[in-house]
């Protein structure tokens, strides 16, 4: 029986994908054992696929047909959600290829996987998978080949339906030879059938229709695989099948019983019909189950939400989660958390949250029960709201515990969390445990502090919430909750913050409760017999379970105990405080003995902190251990430290002192004696001057009465209490008690007699309370009790013995406003009020608070605050300047005017005021000035309701004076003149009170304008203008005056001239050349790519636009040249853009960039400053040049009557002003306000240090450090404007150029890289702070010394050198140019990114030196350094490091001959200059070949003295020199 088949054999392993149409795909495993078509998993760069392979018999045979078939299905299924067609479909000689995305779950593997799938989550895969085969059915698609293998489930529930198959197998089985049905259909080899009965034929049996797919097919199939899903159990074999179709076998007795529910068992027998007529369409499945089988909420809300959120990208293109942190996860749970209202409706949540309690935790219980935050949903955390396990919770639970791992923002993790917590009150206790708790415990090792915090909480509720545990779970506590707690105490996320140890803190009382019950509860499960033992071998049972209960607790508690030892030695407030929330429940929870020693023992210690919320936290936890500890304990240990509390300088510490007595007094633990004396000694609080106190000992007396008769009141406790009480009360209730008081002491007399008490040390009068035991715990029993205040009467202050001070301290109590009957409450406090003026002195409030002292809190004066947006646009900037013309006054100037008055307005007569009219405003200086009423209503035009829209408005509606000021327009009417500034201005308020009344006309000679004149037009037209350059609406004309003035004064003026800002070519790799691309990072290669030979004398300067579209070369020759990067790559023959020239005989002496601007400073030979702009956009075909715009010249001012010149020009934007730096011939640094023209500051360096060739400025503009041609560094302060100090090299080599380092690490960020000052060519790298030599670049020459001498790199410090040893230094140095020395170097430091994404950078130099070569020199690895230019053929540079002392490291460049005699006999040997490394073979040349490559050589580097270097890194690397004879090279 069967049929053998003979095909070709798939190659095993990764051989069976090595195809050119598979090459970006690399084999991982084999998945199954199909022999038709042989499954592999293999790796995309985009994630995992699967590649199904079927081998050809021979390459004759054609699978296009197939290939058709299978793209038209796709093409018909691209909208369907629930499916999964192939994505790629292939044919080669030997393979057809077919390659899909890859789901690690099947349904099969699902049903076995633990949590296993609740009833609710199997109708959902149902439910999708009908939604899937109604799709296909509805476009012609049938599958053919539906099987729990084919449907795919996604972690977060959503099911794909995959591997179509009606396109390429067989839909006609033999019956009587089941090799067919095991060679295509049984790739699990389980023998499982899941194909239509009317599929097998019988021999010579023909079938109904044509050779296809029929939809009741699949039907049968799915029905199959839904009983499946359901039973967990196959539902038929091949075997069975056979029976079934012959009649002989019913699945509904063995297996369809077995489902519970009717009607998921109606509609699994319905699908499974013999007869396919019998069996209905999915729609019809759909329809007829709707609110049986499938909730409501399947097809309303869920399906589409699901949907949405399910991005089938990671299957068609690559999820990226990069600096934005769009990743699909956070998404998915944002839109779950958005959607929550609308979901819980769906899920029938509210229904159940009408029923839920509506209590929230007051401020003294603790952080739980929790908060759960949602969306119009905030509530406390409850179990009253656990529904049935049939609802939506699984399927939304599912998505959020999917996506929680691989969010990439903070912000959804905490979000998921409270997800997870609202979910959790709606699942039974197992799946808390289950489903929630192992993914809540992952995020305790996140980094974020915010995602731990929210952690913990989710935690600690969440096994709050549990009040049921399984077998499985009952050693949760024990075997991973105190694990993992353990490793995260340890944690860096743990150590370092102290709001993650807060919160946990707080967490600890209820993971001690929870952790109490999870033991009980076990001890319980072990009792019934539901937990095993683990030792079977004990005869005594209740012996083994009490040993085992009393070993895991020993076990919890002294896990707890190491826990709580960590808080009780932190240091933080934050987390003392938060950790004595938990106090009262730890006591309980370990015992008497073990608290005490525990934590008891180490509570005390909390009062000797400073911090006075500490001191409030632990008087509201003492309450609760006094509870715990008893009435004896209490009276011993805890009552004195509240009584000492009641003398802290700190009320609040007070006030929470009292009503933790009064707390401890309605709980019964204070004894009657101790009640008498307490209640004596806080009743004289009732005279504080703090409300709160006051109140906190009204309450204290009223609670220690609760448990005492009348009689005891009457008796005892009012004769205690009458010398404060205004009249006899009958009842001492709270509010009789404060009704009855007498007023309390005034507060500025109690503030004054605290500074006497802390002031006088030899007072007679403050000794007295210092002996004085009233605020002291007495503990006596005398009865019956007396107050210790009855012996006070009206003179007791007076008879009281004083000295000279004290009396006139007394003095100064009653001239701050203490009555006679004061007198009695100062004797009452006076033990108080020296006790606190002590504790005052020993323990200072912290000084950061004294800050704020003067600070005026403007939410206090009820000023509402508005932000003011200014307009950025420089369009809008020139129309204000267009239409205020020359009226504009900075800020300063309006000051001043605004102080003084004019002389006009003194004795200016006032109009009387009319008898009978209403005066709507009065002036301040008691006139009145009428206003019609369509000026008052246009005044207050646009401002509502009220007469004013902004608190200032009122000055416009003063009447005579605010009328002055008005037309004063200056600043008057914001700040007021001098007869205004120390009158407050009237109040302005509305009224919806109907108004009655004659309004007369205005008096003659009324001084206020008419709303018509062309004054008030041009205000109204001035004040639109003005609201162009911000979003204020008001129309308050001192708020628009003031804000013109700041928009005016603060404008960038120059991004209006120089601009527009462009940004600065992005940090990151050096592009190479496409013809020479390398790997690494960035180096030349020595290849010329321009000579650039426009100018005809020296060129002084190379400077490069801020985006590398082009670069500047400033020369002698009297101009300067702009050349477009983009044309060193286009064209062959170079021409520069723009040449302009400064004059004849006007050498160019510097060049620098205006920041981040194609603009451009150049300074010339006869002390011109010339501003230019180089028009320059992005075209579509390349940079678009305009014409070259000159903007501005300026001449330096100078005294002199020498030629003074810029030789060196630097340019930064700061805060207020646009600065421009400029060091001259004659030893001044000058600095331009490019604003306004303006010097801001010039500076003389000393003329014995040289003559300055160059500076640099620090980052942050504070210091500018100057290099002369002396050899000598001056640091100057920018900030104060000072010389510091001066350095001087050994020798007295010029200094040509100064850069800061290029790195911007904390280590390097005040390096300085100095070109010259030291051997000739050298480059040094200097630490200005510490004076140190960090790196050393010594190009090779002739007169290069072998041995180096650490002193030739140390700094000599100039400050106490007279000029003559300064002089000195330079005896006998000849310089044809002082600024331009033949033996320095010039040098260009810059870093070289090695990829977009790492921060990884590393710095290299460019040098060019009097050799006439230029240098590459990479500052980290050797095998970078180059000779870019100018090297001989014969000649091998080789670099070695070597170190100078401790700090120096030294770069040595050496050069060798590689001919030696005998190879120069044999001939010259060809040799690359620009690929380090390779060699060509040894080739013999012609005496003229050697000499043309000479020749060559020499026209391809500098025949003179380098003068400047540049990098330009557009379109790509490029370095540019240039030399003393006016030559420009490029090399790349």
């Amino acid at each position: 029986m069967g049929q053998a088949y003979s095909m070709s054999a798939l190659a095993a392993g990764p051989n069976a994908i090595e195809t050119t149409e598979l090459s970006d795909l690399t084999f991982e495993k084999p998945l199954g054992g199909a022999r038709f078509l042989r499954t592999l998993r293999a790796r995309h760069q985009q994630g995992l696929v699967v590649v199904k392979l079927c081998a050809k018999n021979n390459p004759s045979v054609s699978f296009k047909q197939y290939a058709k078939l299978l793209k038209a299905e796709r093409s018909k299924l691209v909208d369907v959600p629930n499916v999964l067609p192939y994505q790629r479909i292939r044919e080669t000689q030997t393979l057809g290829i077919l390659v899909r995305q890859y789901i690690h779950n099947s349904l099969y593997d699902r049903v076995s996987i633990r949590p296993f799938l609740e009833i609710i989550e199997k109708k959902w895969i149902a439910f999708q998978l009908l939604c899937a085969v109604r799709d296909c059915h509805a476009r012609g698609v049938f599958h053919g080949d539906i099987k729990s293998e084919n449907v795919l489930v996604t972690s977060w529930g959503w099911v794909y339906l995959t591997d179509f198959a009606s396109a390429f197998k067989p839909v006609y089985l033999p019956e009587d030879n089941p090799a067919d049905f095991s060679f295509y259909y049984d790739t699990s080899a389980r023998r499982t059938c899941y194909l239509a009965p009317e599929r097998f034929l019988a021999a010579g049996e023909t079938p109904l229709d044509e050779n296809n797919v029929q939809w009741n097919m699949d039907i049968f199939s799915l029905g199959c695989v839904i009983a499946e899903l359901f039973m967990e159990a196959p539902t038929f074999t091949l075997s069975q099948l056979f029976k079934y179709r012959k009649g002989e076998y019913d699945p509904t007795l063995p297996l369809l019983n077995k489902v519970d529910n009717e009607p998921v068992r109606a509609l699994i027998s319905s699908m499974i019909r013999l007869d396919p007529q019998e069996r209905w369409h999915a729609q019809d499945y759909l329809d007829e189950h709707k609110g049986k089988v499938f909730p409501l909420y399947f097809y309303q809300h869920l399906h589409p939400l699901m949907q949405e959120i399910t991005d089938p990208g990671p299957g068609f293109k690559p999820v990226l989660t990069d600096g934005t942190n769009n990743a699909v996860s956070d998404d998915r749970i944002d839109r779950i958390y958005g959607d929550f209202e609308m979901l819980s409706i769906s899920l029938s949540y509210a229904a159940a949250q009408h029923e839920r309690s509506t209590h929230t935790p007051g401020t003294g219980q603790g952080l739980f029960p929790l908060q759960v935050d949602l969306p119009n949903d905030r509530h406390t955390a409850s179990t009253s709201l656990i529904q049935n396990t049939d609802n939506g919770t699984f399927m939304l639970l599912n998505v959020i515990t999917a996506s929680l791992r691989s969010t990439a923002r903070a912000s959804s993790k905490v979000r998921g969390c409270e997800l997870l917590l609202a979910f959790a009150e709606r699942l039974p206790d197992e799946a808390k445990l289950d489903r929630i708790l192992p993914y809540v415990m992952p995020l305790l090792d996140d980094s974020n502090e915010i995602v731990l915090v929210a952690a913990l909480r989710t935690m600690t509720q969440l096994l709050a919430l549990v009040q049921v545990i399984t077998p499985v779970n009952s050693f949760l506590f024990t075997q991973y909750i105190f694990p993992r707690l353990q490793i995260f105490v340890s944690s860096q996320g743990f150590r370092k913050n102290p709001i993650v140890r807060a919160t946990y803190a707080a967490c600890l009382a209820s993971l001690a409760e929870t952790a109490s019950r999870f033991l009980d509860m076990m001890q319980a499960l072990r009792a019934d017999g539901s937990l095993p033992e683990t030792d079977k071998a004990l005869d005594d049972d209740t012996q083994a379970s009490r040993d085992g209960y009393d070993a895991t607790r020993a076990e919890m508690l002294d896990n707890f105990e190491g826990q709580t030892k960590v808080f009780l030695t932190d240091k933080d407030t934050a987390v003392k405080r938060a950790f004595l929330s938990s106090v009262s429940t730890l006591c309980v929870f370990f015992g008497e003995a073990r608290a005490s020693d525990v934590i008891l023992s180490h509570l005390n210690t909390y009062l000797n902190d400073p911090d006075w919320m500490l001191k409030c936290a632990f008087f509201r936890a003492i309450v609760g251990v006094a509870v715990y500890i008893g009435g004896a304990s209490l009276e011993d240990f805890i009552l004195p430290l509240m009584l000492q509390a009641l003398t802290d300088p700190q009320e609040f510490v007070v006030e929470q002192a009292l009503r933790s007595l009064a707390s401890m007094a309605e709980i019964g633990l204070l004894q009657r004696p101790k009640t008498w004396e307490l209640i004596d000694t806080v009743a004289r609080f009732q005279m504080h001057p703090n409300l709160w106190v006051k109140e906190a000992a009204c309450h204290f007396i009223s609670a220690a009465t609760t448990y005492l008769s009348m009689a005891d009141v009457r008796i005892l406790v009012a004769p205690l209490i009458k010398p404060y009480l205004k009249v006899p009360i009958g009842d001492l209730t709270e509010s009789e008690l404060l009704d009855a008081l007498k007023k309390p002491l005034p507060r500025g007399v109690l503030d004054l007699a605290l500074q006497w008490a802390s002031m006088v040390d030899k007072s007679v009068f403050w000794k007295q309370a210092k002996d004085s035991r009233q605020l002291s715990y007495r503990a006596t029993s005398q009865m019956p009790p007396t107050s210790s205040v009855a012996d006070l009467g009206p003179k007791s202050l007076a008879k009281a013995p004083k000295t000279d001070e004290d009396e006139q301290w007394l003095g100064r109590l009653r001239n701050a406003g203490m009555r006679t009957e004061d007198e009695v409450k100062i004797m009452a406090f006076r033990e108080y009020l020296w006790r606190a003026a002590q504790r005052s002195k020993r323990d200072p409030e912290p000084g950061a608070e004294a800050l704020f002292d003067q600070i005026v809190a403007l939410s206090k004066l009820k000023v509402s605050l508005q932000t003011v947006i200014f307009d950025g646009d420089v369009n809008v900037y020139k129309q204000r300047l267009a239409g205020k013309g020359s009226s504009h006054q900075d800020i300063e100037s309006v000051m001043k005017e605004a102080m003084s008055p004019t002389p006009s307005e003194v004795g200016r007569p006032g109009d009387p005021p009319t008898s009978n009219g209403i005066d709507i405003v009065k002036a301040t200086d008691g006139k009145s000035g009428p206003l019609k009423l369509p000026d008052l209503r246009r005044q207050t035009s646009g401002s509502g309701d009220s007469l004013s829209a902004s608190p200032g408005s009122g000055i416009g509606l003063l009447g005579k004076d605010g009328a002055r000021l008005l037309r004063r327009g200056s600043a008057a009417r914001f700040l007021g003149t001098n007869d205004l500034r120390n009158k407050s201005l009237p109040e302005v308020a509305t009224d919806d009170t109907t108004a009655s009344g004659r309004l007369n006309s205005p008096a003659v000679g009324s001084r206020m304008t008419s709303p018509n004149s062309k004054e008030r037009r041009k205000a109204l037209s001035r004040t639109t203008s003005n609201r162009m350059a911000h979003n204020y609406a008001g129309n308050d004309p001192t708020v628009l005056r003031l804000l013109d003035a700041v928009y005016v004064d603060t404008f960038p003026t120059d991004a209006a001239e120089f601009g527009p800002i462009i940004q600065p070519r992005k940090r990151g790799p050096i592009p190479s050349s496409s013809t020479h691309a390398t790997t690494g990072p960035w180096r030349p290669q020595g290849q010329l790519v321009a000579v650039l030979g426009e100018h005809s004398d020296r060129v002084n300067r190379i400077a490069v636009a801020p985006d590398h579209a082009f670069f500047i070369t400033a020369s002698d020759d009297s101009e300067f040249r702009v050349w477009d990067t983009s044309r060193l790559e286009r064209n062959i023959t170079h021409r520069s853009r723009f040449k302009q020239s400064l004059g004849s005989d006007v050498r160019v002496t510097s060049v620098c960039f205006i920041e981040l601007t194609h603009s451009f400073v150049c300074t010339g030979s006869d002390g011109s400053v010339h501003f230019y702009k180089v028009p320059v956009t992005e075209g579509e075909h390349g940079p678009r040049y305009g014409e070259l715009q000159a903007l501005r010249t300026w001449k330096i001012p100078s005294a002199s009557p020498s030629p003074e010149y810029a030789v060196w020009t630097e340019h930064y934007r700061g805060e207020t002003a646009s600065t421009l730096v400029l060091a001259t011939n004659l030893n001044r640094i000058v600095a331009v306000d490019l604003r306004y023209m303006s010097i801001i500051f010039d500076f003389r360096n000393p003329a014995q240090h040289g003559t300055p060739t160059c500076f640099c400025i620090g980052r942050k503009h504070d210091w500018l450090l100057v290099g002369t041609s002396h050899g000598i560094l001056d640091l100057w302060d920018l900030r104060f404007r000072m010389r510091l100090r001066s350095w001087a090299f050994p020798s007295a080599a010029p200094i040509s150029r100064l850069q800061l380092h290029p790195s911007r690490k904390t280590a390097r960020r005040n390096r300085v890289c100095v070109s010259g000052g030291t051997a000739k060519g050298e480059v040094t790298v200097w630490d200005i702070e510490k004076v140190i030599c960090h790196e050393v670049f010594r190009p090779a020459h002739a007169n290069s010394k072998e041995r180096l001498n650490p002193k030739d790199y140390e700094l000599k410090n100039l400050d106490d050198d007279r000029a003559e040893g300064l002089l000195s230094r330079v005896a006998g140095v000849a310089q044809d140019d002082p600024a331009t020395p033949a033996l320095t170097t010039t040098a260009f430091f810059s870093l070289n990114p090695i990829s977009e994404d790492t921060e990884a950078q590393h710095a290299f130099a460019i040098t060019g030196g009097p050799d006439g070569k230029v240098r590459f020199w990479d500052c980290d690895r050797l095998d970078g350094c180059r000779v870019v230019s100018g090297a001989v053929t014969d000649e091998k540079a080789t670099y070695t490091v070597s170190n100078l002392g401790l700090d120096t490291r030294v770069v040595t460049e050496k050069v060798a001959n590689d001919g030696n005699e005998n190879a120069a006999a044999a001939g010259a040997v060809v040799e690359s200059p620009r690929v380090a490394g390779k060699k060509t073979a040894a080739v013999p040349l012609s005496k003229y070949e050697t000499i043309r490559l000479s020749a060559r050589s020499l026209l391809e580097g500098h025949l003179d003295s380098i003068t400047d270097v540049a990098v330009v890194e557009r379109p790509f690397g490029m370095v540019v020199s240039a030399d003393r004879s006016g030559q420009v090279f490029v090399f790349q």
